[in-house]
């Protein structure tokens, strides 16, 4: 077992850093590429043919199939949206596609869904809020990580960090690499870096609540922003079934005009008093029904294991 301080211990110090806290996957997208490619071949093939189911899922969004040219496959990282359809004057028209086990839709709301995860997944430096959580956690959590496990190298420079292990994929610095290992390890590893994630997120929370309430609004126009250029993108959503996470066809699928936001509204709960994560609410309306009231979520967390590598949002 890789060395590290007794839990008694670790406990005292972590009443200590609450106190200090006051400073503002492969498989998967290997599915996801192949199901992209599946749906742009069959509606190629579709659409050579004439095929009238495929010109009654696109008529309703007054796109003629007699028009279009072909549909090809998005590609690139940076891209807000799945499938493109090249119509012959040139003009594009983008598709987001998710897949989904329901079999019904909301078309008022189509990324609410329970088997979507969310509408943006923000990197790092997705807002100002999160590069303040990065150096928290730089400046005071990974000081005392290499307190807790000592066989850890020594810390690499911020921008290393941000670069190797903040931003999206796996741990890349030699700090990162190890802390991983040690987690690994066992049980008790885990448990000591999630509790010093827990409590770090919490009163980074409570900390940003109390003493710079301005960057909340930031965040909320930030977010507002981003939010809505990435909708304006995507100008058809498509919800696609799959009956397991392993299938790549499907004749069920549910095709809607992507709705816009307006009037986010935040709320914050630091969850102080339980074990629970804090939660961010987002309120909002959509043009899709301009007079009724959204919810959905924003979780700033990591993605590849707590404390080892890929800070991101999860926006729905």
């Amino acid at each position: 077992m890789l060395k590290k301080i007794e839990t008694k211990s670790f406990i005292e110090r972590n009443t200590i850093l609450n106190s200090r806290y006051t400073m503002p996957r492969s498989s998967n997208g290997n599915i996801e590429k192949r199901r992209l490619n599946w749906l742009v071949n069959d509606w190629n093939i579709k659409l050579q043919n004439n095929d009238l189911s495929l010109t009654q899922m696109f008529i309703a969004f007054n796109i003629d199939t007699n028009l279009v040219d072909r549909f090809i496959v998005a590609g690139g990282s940076t891209n807000h949206f799945d499938i493109i359809i090249l119509m012959k004057d040139g003009n594009t028209i983008n598709i987001e596609h998710k897949a989904i086990t329901e079999t019904e839709n909301n078309p008022e709301h189509p990324w609410s869904l329970s088997s979507i995860p969310q509408l943006i997944n923000g990197p790092y430096n997705f807002t100002e809020l999160s590069i303040k959580y990065c150096n928290v956690w730089y400046n005071l959590v990974m000081p005392d990580l290499k307190l807790l496990f000592p066989t850890l190298p020594e810390l690499p420079t911020y921008n290393d960090w941000l670069r190797g292990d903040a931003s999206m994929g796996s741990a890349t610095t030699e700090f990162g690499k190890a802390l991983k290992e040690i987690r690994k390890a066992d049980k008790e590893n885990a448990y000591l870096i999630d509790t010093l994630y827990k409590n770090s997120i919490k009163i980074f929370w409570k900390n940003i609540l109390e003493n710079n309430p301005d960057i909340i609004e930031q965040f909320k126009q930030e977010l507002l922003t981003r939010m809505q250029h990435c909708l304006s993108q995507k100008h058809l959503w498509l919800n696609a079934h799959y009956t397991t996470s392993n299938t790549i066809e499907t004749s069920l699928m549910f095709l809607t005009a992507t709705p816009q936001i307006t009037n986010l509204s935040i709320d914050i709960n630091t969850n102080e008093d339980n074990h629970k994560y804090p939660k961010i609410t987002l309120n909002y309306n959509l043009s899709s029904n301009p007079n009724k009231k959204f919810q959905g979520k924003a979780l700033l967390r990591w993605g590849n294991g707590n404390g080892i590598a890929n800070i991101r949002w999860n926006i729905s």
